[in-house]
């Protein structure tokens, strides 16, 4: 393979995860959250339109694995319904030098589930799947109490969608780009706006 092959290849990969996003009602009560948390602690709020609970990591893909992991995606969004979720406890992560705050979660079955249906009949996971929504960014000092911000405020999270997404890797964060949303059983369907990237709840 020549050097222009292996780039032309290279260029076509995606960096793809999985994830769970919530309810577009949940996600001022986490926006709010994000910027309390944020003020705090010095670091960059999560925006809104970022807010996901990631499912599994698959890295870079090709067009043929992209096509299995929609698969996965869209089987997993017919099998579950909406459900909520509740938020377990606040994390600075990683512990020794922490960088970002996490919204870590309770493992309900549901949110398991989703997990277990990113993997294809015999692949193993890579790594203990630890349920969380990433509310800060680039944190300079760990909260030891958030004044006015507390998480009994956000309230269970309704998780009304499941979506395949590409992160852009740039010098200041991630930037998340939908390839395609489904809507999990029993939930309102969405309401395509503009680009096929844009969407609004159709409740």
């Amino acid at each position: 393979m020549n050097d222009s092959q292996s780039a032309s290849n290279k260029s076509s990969l995606r960096r793809t995860f999985a994830a769970a996003l919530p309810a577009a009602a949940c996600r001022d009560k986490l926006t709010e959250f994000c910027t309390q948390a944020a003020a705090a602690t010095g670091g960059r709020p999560m925006p809104a339109q970022n807010l996901h609970i990631t499912l599994r990591f698959y890295g870079d893909s090709d067009p043929d694995q992209i096509a299995g992991q929609l698969q996965r995606v869209s089987q997993a969004g017919k099998t579950i319904e909406r459900f909520l979720v509740s938020v377990a406890r606040l994390r600075a992560m990683p512990r020794r030098h922490p960088r970002l705050l996490w919204l870590e979660l309770v493992p309900d079955p549901h949110l398991l589930r989703l997990h277990q249906l990113q993997f294809a009949k015999g692949e193993e996971q890579e790594r203990r799947f630890l349920p969380h929504i990433t509310a800060v960014r680039a944190i300079s000092s760990q909260p030891v109490k958030l004044p006015g911000c507390s998480l009994n405020k956000i309230g269970p999270i309704e998780v009304e969608s499941i979506a395949l997404i590409q992160s852009h890797l740039q010098p200041d964060g991630s930037q998340y780009e939908i390839i395609e949303r489904f809507k999990l059983a029993n939930a309102p369907p969405a309401k395509k706006i503009g680009n096929r990237n844009q969407f609004q709840d159709g409740n």
